[in-house]
């Protein structure tokens, strides 16, 4: 599916010409908003002050980045919660070494875990280039386009 023929564009244009929506670009965050944003993400946690500069650090604060941390730490169990509190199950050093070294870092990740045929999917659709057309996709990676359409 093309950007431009997604039903999101033209829903988000007539919400903006509405009034309705607003975009708001976010900036990124400093040391003490990536602690708030991991404090409200891991409530009641027992993370020690440092976790927050680490993240910070790998992030650079890209908003995007401090979630797709927080979830990756979550997934991988590398915090978990304990007798209602949430705390690190390992070094702080060995939280740092495992954190993914960018947001390209994460999207392979996340790549990795596709079966394969949702993989064959994403590459096919990918020869298209950043906009695709999911039904061009599905005839090429051999798929009933609606079931392409609900992978992609």
């Amino acid at each position: 599916m093309t950007l431009s023929a997604h039903p999101f564009v033209s829903v988000r244009h007539e919400l903006m010409k509405r009034r309705i929506l607003v975009e708001v670009p976010l900036r990124r965050f400093s040391r003490q908003e990536t602690a708030c944003y991991l404090d409200l993400v891991f409530p009641e946690n027992r993370f020690p002050k440092e976790l927050a500069e680490v993240v910070q650090a790998r992030s650079n604060g890209n908003p995007l980045f401090v979630s797709e941390i927080a979830r990756d730490l979550m997934e991988r169990g590398a915090v978990r919660r304990r007798e209602g509190q949430w705390c690190i199950e390992a070094s702080l050093d060995q939280v740092h070494q495992s954190l993914p070294l960018s947001i390209q870092s994460v999207i392979e990740r996340k790549l990795a875990q596709l079966d394969a045929e949702d993989k064959l999917l994403m590459m096919t659709a990918s020869l298209q280039g950043i906009q695709f057309d999911s039904r061009l996709a599905a005839i090429a990676a051999g798929f009933p386009v609606s079931e392409a359409e609900q992978r992609l």
